[in-house]
C-alpha cells in the first residue's frame, strides 16, 4: 500500500475488527480505545509524521492485542461487576467453542473417508485396551472382596528347606493361643477333596469337599443365603453347601435341616445341611461345594489320633491379624515359636534351618504371586498382565500414530485455511484450540464405537480366556474417559502444533509445503507402527511354537493309547487284582497298572511330598512321591536304567513296615549325589525306610512347565487310578468291555469314568493356548490398525502427487512404474521397521522363554516369516491406492491442478 493511497478510516476499521473478533472488549470499551487511537494518530501527525506512519506508531504504542487485552483487564476490569464479567466470559467462551464445534463438524462431513479411517483405528485400539483393562482388573481383584482381605494371611511352611502350603492341624489354634495379635485362625483340610454323595438313592461324585473350622465365615466373606454363619459349622457332621449343590440336590426347596450321605475314604456318614453359601466368585483363589465342620474329622477319619499330630501336614492354615499388626515382627517371632513347640515334633527333632520356618502370605497376593504345591487351583501369572498391558499400549500407540500421520499428511491441504485465519486475526492458541476440538470430536466418536465394541466383544473375550469378566459400567466408563483424554491429547497435540505454526505470507504464496523434519517425523511414526507390529507377530509365533513344542516333546513315556479309569477307592486289593486279571484276558488290552496320581499331575494336585534324608544326619531335597502298581514301567513304556522293577513280593515289605523297596528317577540320583544308587536307603518316614531297588529314566509326570524333579515310585496294592494300554483297532468295543468288567467287580453305585491320558496332557496347556489365541488376535488387530493408517497415508500421498503422476504418464510411464514409485518409500520404511524390531523382539522373547525349563531355540526363520508377512501386507495396502492413481486419466489429473 503506497503512502498516497493510505486510508486512515479503513486502517482503523481493520484494527477494530481484530479487537472485536477476540471478544475481550465490550463495544463501549472499543469506542474508548478507538478514540484514544485517533488522538494518538492526530498527535503524531501534528508532530510531522505522515498519516500511515502516524497510524503505525500509534498502534505500536498501544501494543498488540494480547498486551492491550491484559492492560485493559488490569485498568478497567474492576469497573465491571463480577457477575457481568463472568457472564461475558462464559458467553465468549461458549461462542468460541460453538464456532470450533461447527468448524470441526464441517471438516468431518467434508472428509468422511479420512474421518472413518481415524475413528476405526482409534475405536479398535480403545476397545482392545478396554478389554485388556477388564482382564487386568479381574486378575488384580482376586480375594479383595473379603472384608478382612488386608489383614488375612496364609501360612507357608519352610520346614525342610522348601516352601509348602501343608501344615499341621495344631498350627492354627496354637498361633491363636500364643499370639494375641492373631484374631482368628482357620484350618482347611485338603486331605480328601473328592467324595461320593448319596441322596434319595442317587449317587454322584462331587469335588471341592473340605473340612473347615467354625471360624471360616469370620475369615472369609462368603455370604450365606440360608443359615447362621456363627453356628453353621460348630457341631460334628454338619455341612454348608454351595448354591449350585443346593439346586442340584434340592431344586427350589429349602435344604436346611436336610441330610446328605457322604462317603470319602472313611465310612459313609449322614451330614446335616446347616447353611447354603453363595458360589465362590471367579476372582477367588478358593472355591468350594461342601464345607463340613472340622469337628467331623475326629469321627470320620480312620486314625483320628493323628489329626492333631504336628508331623501330619494335610491342612492349610489362614490367620486374620488385629489392626496395626506388624507382619514383619510376627514373622520374626516364628523361629522362637517353633523352638517352643519343638518337643512335640517327631520328624523334626534334628537341627533345621529356622530362617523361614513359617512365613505369612497376604491373601490378595496369592493368585498372582504364589505357585506352591497343593494350591487350591492354578493361579495367574503377573507376567501375563505385563505382556497384555504392553500389547494394549502398543495397539493404542498405533492408533494414535495413525491419527497423527493422517492429520499431518493433510497439512498442505489445510495450509491455506490456516493462512487466511491468521490474516483475519486468528492467533496460534485459537488455531490449536480448533484443531484440538476436531481431535476431541474424533475421540468422542471413537469412544462411543469402542464402548459398543466392548459390549459386543466381552462375551467372546470371556469365552476365549474362560474367565467371567464382570462389566462394571461406572469403572469401565471412568477408565474409558481417562484413556480417551490421554489419547486425545497425545494424538491431537502434535498436528495442532504443526498446523498452527504456518506463516500466512508463505501460505498465500503457495510455499507452505511443510518442513523436511515433518516428513521425517511421519516416516518415523510409520516405522514405529510396523516395528510394534513385527514385535507382536514374532511374539505370537514364539508363543505358539513353544506351546507346540511342549505338546509334542518326547515325555520319556508313552501316554498315547492309555485309558485312565478313576477308581475313587472302588477297587481295593483283591478287587483290583480280579479286574486286572480279567481285563488282561482280552487281546486288545496291552497292559494294566495303577497309580496314585492322575498323570499328568500338577503342583496343586501332588499328593505325596517326601522330605528325604540321604543319610541319618543329612537333610536332602524334597522328592515327589507316586505310588504305583505292578507293571507300571512296562505299561507306560518307561526305560529301567539299572536294578529291577517292583514285584508283588515288595508289598510284603510294606506290610512289615521295616523297609519299602522303591524306584527313583535319574533326577533323584543326581540330586542325592549317589554314584551307586542301588541298595541306598534314605530317611523320610516314621514307620519305614525306603531302599532303592531300581533307577528309571526321567519322564514327565507333570507338565513341561515344570522341570523334572526327584521322584520316588513306591509299590501299592490299590490306587485311585487304573492305567490301561489298549489297541485302537476297535476302540468302542474295547471300552465297552472295560466298563462291563468294572461293573462286574466294583461295588454298586460307583460309576465308570475314564479319560485318555494324551488328552489330559493336552488339557494341561489349555490356559496357555487360550492366551496364545488372544495374543494372536490382538496382534492381528494391531496390524489391521497399522494398515488402516498406511492406507489413508498412501491415499493422501497419491493425491498430493496427482500432477506428477499425470506428467509421468504423459511422458510414457507405465502403470507398474507408477505403482513402484508410490510404493517404494513405504516398503523402505517397513524394511527399517524390521531392522528395528528384530533385536528388540529377540531380547523380549528370550526374556519370556527363560522361565520355561524346556524351551525352543529362536531361529531366524521367525523374523524372515514376519518380515515377508509385514511387507506383503504393506504392499497390498499401498498398492490399491498406487494402482488407482496410476490408472487415472492424466488429462483429468492435470486439469485438476
Amino acid at each position: 500500500m503506497s503512502r498516497s493511497a493510505f486510508d486512515l478510516e479503513h486502517a482503523v476499521a481493520a484494527w477494530r475488527r481484530l479487537f472485536a473478533h477476540n471478544r475481550a472488549f465490550t463495544p463501549d470499551d472499543l469506542d474508548e480505545l478507538e478514540g484514544h487511537l485517533r488522538d494518538r494518530v492526530a498527535e503524531f501527525v501534528e508532530n510531522g509524521l505522515a498519516p500511515e506512519a502516524a497510524f503505525r506508531a500509534a498502534t505500536q504504542r498501544m501494543g498488540p492485542y494480547d498486551t492491550a487485552s491484559a492492560e485493559y483487564r488490569k485498568v478497567y476490569g474492576g469497573k465491571i461487576p463480577p457477575r457481568t464479567r463472568l457472564a461475558d466470559e462464559l458467553s465468549w467462551r461458549g461462542a468460541m467453542l460453538k464456532n470450533y464445534g461447527k468448524i470441526a463438524w464441517r471438516n468431518v462431513r467434508q472428509h468422511t473417508g479420512y474421518t472413518a479411517l481415524n475413528i476405526a483405528g482409534l475405536a479398535t485400539g480403545l476397545a482392545v485396551c478396554l478389554l485388556i483393562a477388564l482382564f487386568v482388573q479381574h486378575e488384580l481383584s482376586y480375594d479383595r472382596f473379603h472384608a478382612n482381605a488386608d489383614r488375612t494371611y496364609r501360612v507357608v511352611s519352610g520346614l525342610g528347606g522348601e516352601q509348602r502350603l501343608s501344615s499341621s492341624a495344631r498350627l492354627a489354634p496354637t498361633l491363636v493361643a500364643d499370639f494375641p495379635e492373631v484374631e482368628y485362625g482357620l484350618r482347611i483340610s485338603m486331605h480328601w477333596p473328592e467324595v461320593l454323595v448319596r441322596h434319595e438313592g442317587e449317587l454322584r461324585y462331587e469335588d471341592q469337599f473340605f473340612f473347615v473350622d467354625s471360624t471360616f465365615f469370620d475369615v472369609f466373606s462368603f455370604p450365606l443365603v440360608h443359615g447362621d454363619p456363627a453356628t453353621a459349622l460348630t457341631r460334628p457332621f454338619t455341612v454348608v453347601i454351595s448354591e449350585t449343590m443346593a439346586r442340584n440336590y434340592f431344586g427350589d426347596a429349602d435344604p436346611l435341616g436336610q441330610t446328605l450321605n457322604i462317603k470319602g475314604p472313611w465310612d459313609a456318614h449322614d451330614f446335616e445341611i446347616t447353611g447354603v453359601a453363595r458360589d465362590a466368585p471367579s476372582n477367588s483363589h478358593f472355591a468350594f461345594n461342601f464345607l463340613a465342620s472340622f469337628a467331623s474329622r475326629y469321627y470320620a477319619e480312620a486314625q483320628p489320633e493323628n489329626i492333631d499330630a504336628w508331623w501330619i501336614a494335610v491342612d492349610q492354615t489362614y490367620v486374620v491379624l488385629a489392626e496395626g499388626t506388624d507382619i514383619e515382627r510376627l514373622t520374626a517371632a516364628m523361629p522362637t515359636f517353633f523352638e517352643r513347640h519343638r518337643s512335640d515334633w517327631l520328624e523334626y527333632q534334628e537341627k533345621v534351618d529356622l530362617t523361614d520356618v513359617y512365613t505369612f502370605q497376604p491373601l490378595p497376593s496369592i493368585h498372582l504371586y504364589s505357585d506352591l504345591m497343593r494350591e487350591w487351583k492354578p493361579g495367574g501369572d503377573v507376567r501375563t498382565l505385563y505382556v497384555f498391558s504392553t500389547v494394549a499400549l502398543l495397539i493404542l500407540l498405533i492408533g494414535c500414530i495413525n491419527y497423527m500421520n493422517l492429520a499431518t499428511a493433510r497439512a498442505a491441504t489445510r495450509a491455506r485455511e490456516v493462512g487466511v485465519r491468521k490474516v483475519v486475526g486468528a492467533h496460534r492458541r485459537q488455531l490449536m484450540g480448533q484443531f484440538l476440538s476436531e481431535s476431541a470430536l474424533h475421540m468422542v466418536a471413537a469412544l462411543l464405537v469402542a464402548l459398543l465394541l466392548v459390549h459386543l466383544g466381552r462375551p467372546l473375550f470371556s469365552d476365549l480366556l474362560q474367565i467371567a469378566l464382570a462389566l462394571d459400567a461406572g469403572w469401565l466408563l471412568a477408565i474409558a474417559l481417562g484413556i480417551s483424554l490421554g489419547v486425545g491429547a497425545l494424538a491431537g497435540l502434535y498436528p495442532a502444533l504443526m498446523l498452527s505454526r504456518f506463516q500466512p505470507v508463505q501460505v498465500l504464496k503457495g510455499k507452505a509445503s511443510g518442513r523436511a523434519s515433518d516428513a521425517w517425523f511421519r516416516h518415523g511414526l510409520v516405522v514405529v507402527q510396523f516395528a510394534a507390529s513385527v514385535v507382536l507377530i514374532v511374539g505370537t509365533i514364539t508363543i505358539q511354537r513353544q506351546l507346540d513344542y511342549m505338546q509334542e516333546k518326547t515325555l520319556g513315556m508313552t501316554p498315547e493309547q492309555v485309558v485312565t479309569v478313576s477308581t475313587r477307592g472302588a477297587l481295593r486289593g483283591s478287587q483290583f487284582d480280579a479286574f486286572k486279571s480279567e481285563v488282561l484276558q482280552r487281546p486288545d488290552i496291552v497292559g494294566v497298572t495303577s497309580v496314585s496320581e492322575a498323570l499328568p499331575t500338577t503342583p496343586e494336585q501332588m499328593g505325596a511330598h517326601w522330605l528325604t534324608r540321604p543319610t541319618v544326619d543329612q537333610r536332602g531335597p524334597y522328592a515327589h512321591g507316586i505310588s504305583v502298581g505292578m507293571d507300571f514301567l512296562e505299561t507306560m513304556e518307561i526305560p529301567l536304567l539299572e536294578g529291577r522293577d517292583l514285584t508283588p513280593g515288595d508289598l510284603e515289605h510294606i506290610r512289615s513296615r521295616v523297609m519299602t523297596p522303591v524306584l527313583v528317577n535319574r533326577a533323584a540320583v543326581e540330586a542325592f549325589g549317589w554314584e551307586e544308587p542301588l541298595g541306598k536307603e534314605f530317611g523320610c518316614c516314621r514307620r519305614t525306610t525306603p531302599r532303592v531297588v531300581g533307577v528309571v529314566e526321567n519322564f514327565h509326570y507333570q507338565s513341561l512347565k515344570e522341570e523334572i524333579a526327584p521322584l520316588v515310585l513306591s509299590p501299592t496294592w490299590s490306587s485311585r487310578h487304573v492305567l490301561i494300554r489298549v489297541r485302537t483297532e476297535d476302540l468302542p468295543a474295547t471300552l465297552d468291555a472295560i466298563q462291563a468288567q468294572w461293573e462286574a467287580v466294583a461295588p454298586a453305585g460307583y460309576p465308570f469314568a475314564f479319560t485318555f491320558m494324551d488328552e489330559r496332557f493336552d488339557a494341561v496347556y489349555d490356559a496357555e493356548q487360550r492366551l496364545a489365541r488372544a495374543f494372536g488376535l490382538f496382534s492381528g488387530l494391531a496390524i489391521l490398525i497399522a494398515c488402516l493408517g498406511l492406507f489413508g497415508l498412501a491415499a493422501f500421498m497419491a493425491q498430493r502427487r496427482t500432477k506428477e503422476i499425470g506428467i509421468r504418464k504423459v511422458l510414457g510411464a507405465s502403470v507398474s512404474n507408477i505403482v513402484a514409485l508410490l510404493s517404494r518409500d513405504f516398503v523402505g520404511l517397513v524394511a527399517i521397521a524390521l531392522a528395528v524390531a528384530a533385536p528388540l523382539s529377540y531380547v523380549l522373547m528370550q526374556h519370556w522363554l527363560r522361565d520355561f525349563p524346556y524351551r525352543i531355540e529362536l531361529s531366524g526363520t521367525m523374523w524372515v516369516a514376519s518380515g515377508v508377512l509385514v511387507v506383503a501386507i504393506a504392499l497390498l495396502t499401498v498398492s490399491y491406492q498406487s494402482v488407482r492413481a496410476a490408472l487415472a486419466d492424466p488429462v483429468e489429473s492435470l486439469r485438476t491442478e
